[in-house]
């Protein structure tokens, strides 16, 4: 049996890597027969690897490979004592890249195969000098990051005897330790700097809400003030001071020594008020309301929180948008989350609030069930954004239903006449709004009173099915009508429309939002 030789850990030490592979394949041979003594591979592949590699442009950073350039097979020219400076030399052996993406070479004593792809690289090498069955050789994988940076991998594979180049086990694991040093070195400023800049955004944070506080809290004081002036202006007006303390204002009436204690009292209990209410809204709050402190976010084009609250589940609140307060429901504003989806994902919900998302039927019904709450509906255009108001806003249950009287050709009595019969008809999660404001147009009016409809469960008034048609679900009237959960892009009515301001055509942002009314 032959003895295998791996560069491959070593490669993951130093440069915190899974896949560049190294390998030295000793197969027996007795000194002077022929044949060849060794097969030595190096091979790479990142779509499974995915390794960090060493960036040529920035020295002591790591980037990640995607794409391989060329790989190249090195061997160490042996010197003697008068070459010392031919002894770090390296000669290349066997080399493939994306020009010359194949190798085939043979001779008495090696055979060279080589392949490249834009993800991965194989170099073999079959040796059949025992010279260099014992020397040492080095593998280097060159390629580009997401940036289009140079970056590099390399390893070497040290031969068991190799003189003047080998490495004992304390010399390479210290070669190995020092390599690890450098990289935590590496992750560790990283994390302080990102560190460093939460903190830094943490302190701008408070900053401003300390800054609210205390303009509306000097406001606040300002008015009280203002209303002991006056009180202290009227006493020096009086003419006399009773032996009761009493008094005597500019009309006749009296303010007593008491009265005064009690209107101190007064002011201080409205500045304690006043100054527990400013807290209140500093810490976060326990529900979405108009009003609140805006919140700073990184992830979302303006300050919104997720705040706590008596329900089951978590909801994304929108602080700024006219007084702030707003429960967002719905967006579409990436187009990477399909909404052609079932009655029971619109029920429960779908995607990520910090994408596209619709929140949930079952939850608006919860939301809307406990309050009156008024809708508004963001929109971009063509570069123009425009927004729809509704006074009020709900939708019911997902069970409920309305009962009619027909009138049915097929229902005659005992006498022959024709007779009406009841009939019950699905309304679930059915839209109720009020009146409209805003510069959008009013194109969600025709669809209050309609039922919410999927492909999969159809409860639309038109005779065919508009969901599985024109996708999305909605609360449609009529296929080809105002749908802002059609299709990401879509024309032709199939997209996300609103007809007052798109005519048919595709809206590029949308979000749905309702505020609890005072």
């Amino acid at each position: 049996m032959g003895r295998v030789l791996s560069a491959s850990i070593l490669v993951c030490l130093v440069t915190w890597c899974q896949g560049l592979d190294f390998t030295l394949n000793t197969t027996p041979a007795e000194p002077g027969s022929p044949g060849f003594c060794a097969t030595l591979t190096c091979a790479e592949d990142i779509t499974t690897s995915a390794f960090l590699a060493a960036s040529d442009d920035q020295a002591g950073s790591f980037a990640l490979m995607k794409n391989i350039s060329n790989m190249s097979i090195f061997k160490r020219v042996p010197g003697s004592s008068d070459t010392q400076k031919k002894q770090n030399q390296e000669v290349l052996v066997a080399f493939v890249s994306s020009e010359n993406p194949t190798a085939s070479h043979i001779t008495n004593d090696t055979v060279i195969e080589g392949t490249m792809e834009a993800e991965r690289a194989t170099v073999r090498m079959v040796l059949g000098k025992q010279e260099d069955c014992h020397s040492e050789f080095t593998c280097q994988v060159r390629g580009f990051d997401q940036h289009g940076r140079e970056v590099v991998s390399s390893t070497k594979l040290f031969q068991p005897g190799h003189r003047g180049t080998q490495m004992d086990n304390d010399g390479l694991m210290t070669a190995v330790s020092s390599q690890l040093t450098a990289y935590v070195k590496q992750l560790v400023k990283q994390y302080m700097k990102g560190m460093e800049m939460t903190i830094a955004s943490m302190e701008r944070s408070l900053g401003q809400r300390v800054h609210l506080f205390q303009e509306d809290l000097n406001n606040r004081s300002e008015a009280i003030e203002q209303r002991l002036d006056n009180v202290e202006e009227n006493m020096k007006n009086d003419s006399m001071i009773t032996p009761k303390y009493e008094l005597s204002s500019y009309n006749n009436s009296v303010v007593t020594q008491s009265e005064l204690e009690d209107l101190l009292s007064d002011s201080e209990t409205r500045k304690s008020r006043d100054l527990k209410a400013m807290m209140s809204r500093i810490v976060a709050s326990n529900i979405c309301e108009k009003g609140m402190i805006a919140y700073t976010s990184q992830r979302f084009p303006y300050p919104v929180s997720f705040p706590k609250n008596t329900l089951d589940f978590a909801y994304p609140c929108d602080t700024v948008t006219d007084g702030g307060g707003w429960i967002i429901i719905q967006r579409r504003s990436a187009g990477n989350t399909d909404f052609n989806r079932t009655w029971d994902d619109y029920k429960k919900g779908f995607g990520t609030f910090y994408e596209d998302f619709w929140l949930g039927n079952d939850k608006i019904h919860t939301i809307t069930s406990k309050g009156q709450y008024e809708l508004r509906i963001d929109l971009k255009y063509n570069d123009t954004s425009a927004y729809a108001h509704y006074s009020s806003f709900s939708i019911k249950g997902g069970a409920y239903q309305i009962t009619i009287d027909i009138e049915d050709s097929h229902y005659y009595d005992n006498y022959g006449y024709r007779r009406s019969r009841t009939k019950h008809i699905s309304k679930a999660y059915m839209l109720s709004i009020g009146d409209y404001s805003g510069t959008a147009g009013d194109s969600l009016r025709d669809s209050d009173g309609q039922a919410f409809s999927t492909w999969d469960k159809d409860l639309d008034t038109s005779p065919g099915n508009c969901a599985e048609e024109y996708s999305g679900g909605w609360w449609f009237v009529g296929c080809g009508y105002t749908c802002l959960n059609g299709k990401w892009g879509a024309g032709s009515n199939k997209g996300m429309e609103w007809r007052d301001l798109t005519g048919g055509r595709a809206v590029s942002f949308s979000e749905m939002k309702i505020r609890l009314v005072d």
